[in-house]
């Protein structure tokens, strides 16, 4: 199953996917429209050492490594890629505040592999929670992965690896293309019960993985 924030939230997704012809819903996710950035901040070494062969050997190229993406690089990663992967602390905020997130229409799936990143907050009595995956959300991405609390990095690693492997149809077993049933089948490979409960999905569980032949 997928969190939506409420029943507008719901309604405008489905509308957005429906009318936007080239939404990655319909022309699922190509290995050469997928983007990464791996420890922006230079403090992830082993994260780095781990995960940027893991990409190579799953033929994914296009992505930065241990350097910030800039602004305008991003407003185009989210508006044209498939997917976006990102590696590190957080949410990755930090040159993508969520006011420039909201500008954007996004097309790209959001895979935040960082602590916290699917959190929400609660900031006063009469206010909805809201986080980074809410204005994921309202500049329309499809949907958005995330930790709703810190997770440890090597546990998080691996089971990175064997996700994207299992999804995109990069590894020697079966591939589940359906991205939100490939998380929930691959919710128990996790070696930490408190990483495997920290994930979820936020969004419309439509988008898929162009099958490899």
């Amino acid at each position: 199953m997928t969190r939506v924030p409420s029943i507008g939230f719901l309604f405008a997704l489905m509308a957005a996917q429906e009318t936007n012809a080239t939404s990655v819903s319909k022309t699922g996710v190509r290995d050469e429209n997928i983007y990464y950035v791996l420890n922006p901040d230079k403090n992830l070494a082993k994260t780095q050492k781990r995960l940027e062969g893991a990409f190579q050997q799953m033929s994914i190229e296009k992505g930065l490594v241990g350097e910030q993406p800039s602004l305008d690089k991003m407003q185009k990663v989210l508006s044209e890629m498939d997917t976006y992967i990102y590696c590190g602390h957080g949410d990755g905020r930090k040159n993508l505040p969520t006011q420039e997130i909201e500008k954007i229409n996004i097309r790209a799936v959001p895979l935040l592999f960082g602590c916290n990143s699917g959190r929400l907050n609660k900031f006063a009595r009469a206010l909805d929670p809201i986080g980074t995956a809410s204005s994921y959300l309202i500049a329309t991405a499809p949907c958005v992965l995330g930790f709703l609390w810190s997770v440890t990095d090597r546990d998080l690693d691996k089971w990175t690896e064997g996700f994207l492997k299992y999804w995109l149809g990069k590894g020697d077993g079966p591939q589940e293309t359906n991205f939100v049933r490939a998380v929930a089948n691959r919710r128990s490979n996790f070696d930490r019960i408190i990483n495997s409960a920290a994930t979820v999905v936020y969004g419309l569980p439509i988008v898929s993985a162009k099958i490899v032949k």
